[in-house]
């Protein structure tokens, strides 16, 4: 195992061990699935470059292709899509800037994988699957960066948060959780997806909170 394979370890089980820590699970809980994939990407890349060493370069070499665009399809679809689900919103009721510590989790993911696809470069230089994982990986650091620059939007027909589109009316409840309760925990009446967290500054709480009052109810 080289030392690229070892880095990767390590990173991996540090950010993994960050996102599970009880005072992010408590006080952080929207940067949660930020770091627990960046940590999961991290062991997943130091299994590729041990994996490398172990398998036949054909058979590697086609899975690494095939998995990095099977991935990036739909990182890139909603990328592409975000315009559309903000028209489909209907006209702007408020906007809320992302909190700081929103902001630095958003980037230091991005930073991570754009570590991640120079530690690929440099371990098997410029190749076609090279370029495969790179545009993954370029995929997830605008997945993640490009969000930053934004703010969360509350529309006339949901809450556009990042590349989503939350629909008022599948908003069943929330409540105020983390620290200083500015973090806003939803439930969504949804087959897919049961819940969603959203980082807001302390601030807009009160702005927010009138806003949810008239779309979701008294909580």
């Amino acid at each position: 195992m080289d030392w690229l394979a070892l880095l990767a370890i390590f990173l991996g089980i540090a950010t993994l061990a960050y996102a599970y820590r009880s005072k992010t699970i408590t006080q952080h809980p929207s940067q949660r699935g930020l770091f627990i994939g960046t940590g999961l990407a991290l062991l997943g890349t130091a299994f590729w470059f041990t994996l490398q060493r172990t398998t036949p370069k054909f058979s590697a070499d086609n899975l690494l292709t095939t998995a990095m665009i099977i991935f990036s399809i739909p990182l890139y679809a909603l990328i592409i899509a975000s315009p559309f689900a903000r028209k489909s919103g209907g006209s702007l009721l408020y906007e809320v800037r992302r909190p700081r510590s929103r902001k630095f989790s958003g980037f230091a993911t991005a930073a991570l994988f754009l570590i991640l696809g120079l530690m690929t470069v440099i371990q098997t230089g410029f190749t076609r699957e090279t370029i495969a994982e790179m545009v993954f990986y370029v995929s997830v650091v605008l997945y993640f960066g490009l969000p930053m620059f934004g703010k969360v939007e509350l529309r006339q027909e949901g809450i556009l948060e990042s590349y989503t589109l939350l629909h008022w009316k599948d908003i069943t409840s929330y409540r105020w959780i983390g620290e200083g309760e500015s973090n806003l925990s939803l439930t969504i009446k949804s087959v897919w997806r049961k819940s969603a967290t959203i980082a807001l500054p302390p601030d807009q709480k009160e702005a927010v909170q009138a806003i949810l009052g008239q779309r979701v109810g008294v909580s």
